[in-house]
């Protein structure tokens, strides 16, 4: 290697031994402390939203009504929020049901907030939200804290009539957290259900039927039962009277 090469290998490495040392210097404890802290107060969730859209074919119940001309048709869609990003810090995020990658710089929320529109409501996905220090600090490109976001499914099952009979039932949820059960075991499981709901139903109205028998007694004699307590009540006052008047006749007599 000549000499002329040899300078500028040299003067080549020593600027860039020290534009590394001053980065390293710019990112210091302090520094990361303070995105750290930033980074605690970043916040993510989900909310379920409806779309409503305007469509050229209403409902066949509706066609020569007036309410055709307005009528607009809803769908389901998940927003995912990124909350408080401020400008130290960037947010990428990724799921587990495509290959998105999604870069979110503080220019791109409103007031630090960011909200990302999910429209594929029938799977289950799982969204992950790693926050990095931006450009704007001394420490660029640093992971300070990764959060995780749960989206449940559309249950398609919770629009059948059947689940009429068992609302509250988990397989007739509208938004669940399980995968798809199959048809047939759905199936299996709501019969097992209904009978449960009303075989429990049958013994609630039995005891109903044995308490209202019990409070129509009692309405029905009440004379007769309210005579017979006067008449003990009255009897366990002249015993007690009459064992006090012995025990002080006793005491006389002692």
């Amino acid at each position: 290697m000549s000499r002329f090469k040899k300078s500028i290998f040299f003067v080549f490495t020593f600027f860039l031994f020290t534009f590394s040392c001053s980065a390293a210097r710019k990112c210091d404890i302090e520094e990361q402390s303070k995105l750290n802290s930033e980074a605690v107060n970043i916040k993510a969730n989900y909310e379920i939203r409806v779309r409503r859209f305007k469509v050229d074919n209403p409902p066949d119940e509706l066609l020569g009504t007036p309410e055709a001309d307005d009528y607009y048709a809803e769908t389901d869609y998940f927003q995912i929020n990124i909350l408080n990003l401020t400008e130290n810090m960037y947010a990428k995020v990724t799921n587990d049901y495509d290959d998105t990658e999604l870069i979110y710089n503080y220019s791109d929320t409103k007031n630090g907030n960011v909200a990302i529109e999910w429209n594929y409501v029938m799977e289950l996905t799982k969204f992950k939200i790693e926050i990095y220090s931006s450009d704007a600090t001394g420490c660029e490109d640093s992971l300070l804290r990764t959060l995780y976001v749960s989206l449940p499914r559309y249950n398609d099952y919770s629009t059948y009539a059947v689940c009429e009979k068992v609302p509250d039932y988990y397989l007739c949820q509208r938004y669940v957290t399980y995968e798809h059960v199959d048809f047939s075991d759905f199936e299996k499981k709501i019969k097992n259900e209904i009978a449960k709901v009303e075989e429990e139903k049958k013994e609630e109205e039995e005891n109903n039927i044995w308490y209202n028998k019990l409070l129509n007694f009692l309405d029905d004699n009440k004379v007769i039962i309210i005579s017979i307590a006067v008449v003990l009540v009255v009897g366990a006052v002249v015993v007690v009277i009459v064992y006090k008047r012995r025990g002080d006749k006793n005491e006389k007599n002692n």
